[in-house]
């Protein structure tokens, strides 16, 4: 299969065993979705990996959503921090804050092919990891994402999240992020919607911290975006595409994946041109705010 990018030549790479990181993170497949991990030559970079998209575009322009790019540059980030872990030392990295900007809009690239993604860890302090990851293609840097974790160790985890366990969760047989996110719209009006989730199960969140199946932040970033589109179409009252440009999420809590979440967004700004708009989006559970997002998209010209 062909790439996107390649960072060097495959002669100067050095394999990272894709099973042994899993451990370290506690994640799986199909969550974790990297085909392979390296480090090169390129001290720069402590890790890079390749993958292939699954995720339904959507309303999005693409090559890429949203919520797939923080997912898997979010989880190359994590790779890093877990390069220096003892193998057997198993970690939950809980990401809470990322920005992510998109360097370039409208890319026409072959969703079949693999895609190259790098990531090093820019910070460390105690319970706290900050990494830096890119998303690459032909031509460059596409993307970045500057994210930041709880870094917590599994017996600290397993104490603090004990309600949400499931030690008994089948594994999937096909990966739940191939399709898309099921909402149900409960307001829809000028500038603004509100929306809730529809039959979320631990099956939906496969691999994903797999003995305690609860939200993750980038599934969670799927619903946002897809009540972005909806209230996007009832704007323009048509479909549009769009390309997320620049986003800045916080992560308040995780909440057990069999709980309902409300999604909700509103316009906060539109440009002269009409082409940028500025959204505000939450997600919560009864009272309490789960994720936050803001986001400076561009309507694609038809």
């Amino acid at each position: 299969m062909d790439l996107i990018a390649l960072p060097a030549s495959t002669k100067d790479r050095v394999t990272v065993g894709v099973d042994s990181m899993v451990e370290r993170m506690a994640v799986q497949r199909p969550y974790f979705a990297f085909d392979t991990l390296y480090q090169t030559a390129d001290a720069d970079w402590d890790i890079w990996g390749n993958f292939k998209p699954e995720q339904p575009l959507g309303a999005e322009a693409g090559p890429l959503t949203l919520s797939e790019c923080i997912r898997h540059l979010s989880t190359l980030g994590a790779c890093a921090a877990a390069l220096v872990q003892h193998p057997d030392e198993r970690i939950h990295y809980l990401a809470d804050h990322a920005i992510w900007t998109m360097h370039r809009a409208g890319l026409n690239t072959d969703r079949a092919m693999l895609f190259a993604a790098r990531a090093r860890v820019s910070a460390r302090s105690g319970k706290r990891v900050e990494a830096n990851a890119e998303l690459l293609t032909a031509g460059g840097v596409s993307a970045d994402l500057t994210v930041s974790y709880q870094a917590l160790p599994a017996q600290v985890f397993d104490l603090a999240f004990a309600d949400h366990g499931n030690a008994g969760c089948s594994p999937a047989t096909r990966s739940p992020y191939r399709r898309m996110f099921p909402l149900l719209v409960l307001s829809l009006k000028r500038h603004a919607i509100t929306a809730c989730s529809v039959d979320y199960s631990a099956e939906r969140c496969a691999g994903h911290f797999p003995d305690h199946p609860m939200w993750p932040v980038s599934v969670v970033l799927s619903g946002l975006c897809e009540v972005m589109s909806q209230l996007l179409a009832h704007e323009f009252q048509r479909s549009v595409e769009y390309t997320v440009m620049h986003a800045e999420m916080r992560a308040l809590r995780l909440v057990a994946a069999s709980e309902q979440l409300l999604f909700s967004a509103t316009l906060m700004s539109v440009s002269l041109e009409g082409r940028v708009y500025s959204m505000s989006c939450s997600a919560t559970h009864g009272r309490a705010v789960v994720v936050m997002l803001d986001a400076v998209v561009v309507i694609r010209r038809d």
